[in-house]
């Protein structure tokens, strides 16, 4: 009864005396699943580990994390293993507006459009045979529908437009950032988190190990202020962007990764430490980038799709294709981030006439379920509740270490000695 627990969600000098002056009770509910992870850890790790040297090899382990990590990889390894790949042809056609471009070679050897293609001509794939999908299963199918557009009678027949917007991302998380890191820098989960201590030990960003969406006020103050004073208003969101975790199993035990200061960026961090590493710059960049759009508005898109029809002149087929394309009204948070180009559909009515300018016809076989990389690996392991932030590194350091996987070429596929000690 005369024990206190002290909580705080921001590692900051306020934070901490604020806690210290308004202690709360132990919570009974947290130290008993404190202690039911430590008797997992000797029941899984400490009994099996043993059989596990006595039945396959000395040096292997389990664990009530790294064997289901494991698992994952060797059950996907499976998959892929048992997977038989499906043939499907895709067509494309390339359009222009009657009268308006001649006809002419669109698509190289690859199927890829041309550079510099005129405005006017915009691409539709099939979608639709006689109001039925279209799924094209072989080279025979694919010829005798090729032959039909060939020779085709084209006609708008209809026109979507619509205002689409992109509210802006959350701020990092651990395995958020793990996965951003690893997907945009091909960064490994250890490297991550390796940098990230860095710069946290550096006084940079917050702390590194959080599962919560939460910013603290002050900070949310500094962005605000920051973003209306170097972007203008129309970047600022009437009220602030306020995130909730989704996962059930969240302890929100801190605040989402931030820089500490917005006025550091990546033109003078160098000044601040001088021995930053360009792999350090990166991440730091991408911290601060992301913290920042995360409070700015939406971007907002004008997308259009077009439906086009296609009447056969020899068997009377009817084939729908459609196109899809957006242009860019204003880009809100994404002034921080790349925008890949979409593409620019021509101004069209329905009913208008077009012209047949090229063929695409391409065979494709479905793909097999990708292996695992660091950032999939992590998004899998949150998403079913398993490990915490700051274990992610490690469960994977492990189960590479004792060489139940491999990494090659940045994916993890399980080796005989990992699928042993997961059958087993």
């Amino acid at each position: 009864s005369n024990f206190f627990r002290s909580t705080f969600h921001e590692i900051t000098k306020e934070a901490v005396k604020k806690a210290i002056d308004q202690p709360g009770k132990l919570d009974l509910n947290l130290v008993d699943a404190q202690q039911a992870r430590r008797v997992l850890d000797r029941l899984v790790g400490y009994q099996i580990s043993p059989v596990l040297w006595k039945k396959i090899r000395r040096g292997l382990s389990a664990g009530r994390v790294q064997s289901v990590a494991l698992r994952l990889i060797v059950e996907r390894e499976k998959e892929i293993a048992a997977f038989k790949p499906e043939e499907f042809w895709e067509l494309s056609v390339a359009l222009s507006k009657q009268g308006l471009v001649a006809e002419q070679k669109v698509f190289d050897q690859a199927g890829k459009t041309k550079d510099n293609l005129d405005r006017n001509i915009f691409i539709a794939s099939l979608d639709k045979i006689n109001d039925h999908k279209a799924k094209l299963e072989n080279a025979a199918q694919a010829k005798l529908v090729a032959e039909d557009l060939l020779t085709a009678t084209y006609l708008v027949n209809k026109v979507e437009k619509t205002e689409r917007s992109r509210q802006s991302l959350p701020p990092f998380t651990t395995s958020l950032l793990q996965q951003a890191a690893a997907t945009s820098f091909g960064f490994s989960v250890k490297q991550t988190m390796s940098l990230a201590q860095r710069l946290y030990e550096e006084g940079l960003i917050t702390y590194h190990r959080t599962d919560s969406f939460n910013l603290a006020s002050s900070a949310l103050e500094k962005a605000r202020e920051y973003i209306l004073a170097h972007f203008g208003k129309n970047y600022l969101p009437v009220k602030p962007r306020i995130f909730a975790k989704k996962s059930k199993n969240a302890q929100e035990a801190h605040e989402a990764i931030r820089v500490t200061d917005l006025a550091i960026d990546l033109h003078n961090v160098n000044d601040r430490v001088s021995s930053l590493t360009p792999q350090h710059l990166k991440l730091y960049d991408l911290i601060w980038r992301r913290f920042l759009a995360s409070q700015m508005t939406a971007t907002i898109y004008d997308q259009s799709s077009i439906v086009v029809e296609a009447l056969a002149k020899k068997n009377k087929n009817q084939y729908l294709l459609r196109s899809t394309g957006s242009v860019l009204r204003f880009d809100g948070w994404r002034r921080l981030f790349s925008i890949a180009e979409d593409q620019v559909l021509p101004d069209l009515q329905a009913k208008d006439s077009l012209s047949y300018l090229d063929l695409s016809s391409l065979q494709k076989f479905t793909q097999a379920p990708p292996r695992y990389n660091d950032a999939s690996l992590v998004k899998e392991l949150e998403k079913r509740g398993i490990g915490r932030p700051s274990t992610y590194a490690s469960i994977i350091s492990v189960i590479v270490d004792r060489a139940y996987v491999e990494r090659t070429q940045k994916k993890f596929f399980a080796t005989p000695i990992g699928i042993t000690v997961c059958d087993f």
